[in-house]
C-alpha cells in the first residue's frame, strides 16, 4: 500500500523504508517473537531450515535478518514442512501478533508465517 502524507517538521528523506505510522502506545517495536512457518516446496525455492539459521524476514515493509529457533528435539525443517518456531531479530521492527511475514534464505524465497506471540526476551535467556 502507498500514501502520501503531509508530516509537519519532517524534512524530505527522513522517511525509510520499513518506518510504521500509527497512533502513539498502539503498537510497539520487537525484534523476539513465536511464530508459525510453512516452507515452500524445493520447487518453489525452498530449502532447509536449521537452528540457528539466519534469513531474511520481510515485515510490512522492512526488511530485516533473524536467526530461527525450531522447537526442542526437531533439528531440521524441511521444504513443504510447518513448525512453531522463536525468531530474533537483528533489530526490532513493528509487529503484531497475528501479522503475517515472508521470509527468504540465501535470497530466494523460502515461506511465510504468521506471529503468533511477542516476546520481551529469547526464551532461556536472563537479564
Amino acid at each position: 500500500m502507498n500514501v502520501g502524507l503531509l508530516l509537519h517538521g519532517a524534512e524530505a528523506g527522513e522517511a525509510e523504508r520499513g518506518q510504521v505510522l500509527a497512533a502513539p502506545g498502539s503498537i510497539a517495536a520487537h525484534a523476539v517473537f513465536a511464530a508459525d512457518i510453512v516452507l515452500l516446496s524445493e520447487d518453489e525455492g525452498a530449502a532447509e531450515v536449521r537452528t540457528g539459521g539466519s534469513l531474511a524476514f520481510y515485515v510490512r515493509a522492512a526488511a530485516v535478518r533473524g536467526m530461527v529457533t525450531l522447537p526442542h528435539g526437531m533439528d531440521v525443517l524441511r521444504p513443504l514442512h510447518t513448525a512453531t518456531v522463536t525468531v530474533a531479530l537483528e533489530r526490532p521492527v513493528v509487529l503484531e501478533e497475528s501479522q503475517a511475514f515472508a521470509f527468504r534464505h540465501h535470497g530466494r524465497a523460502a515461506g511465510s508465517g504468521t506471529v503468533t506471540r511477542l516476546l520481551r526476551q529469547f526464551p532461556g535467556v536472563s537479564r
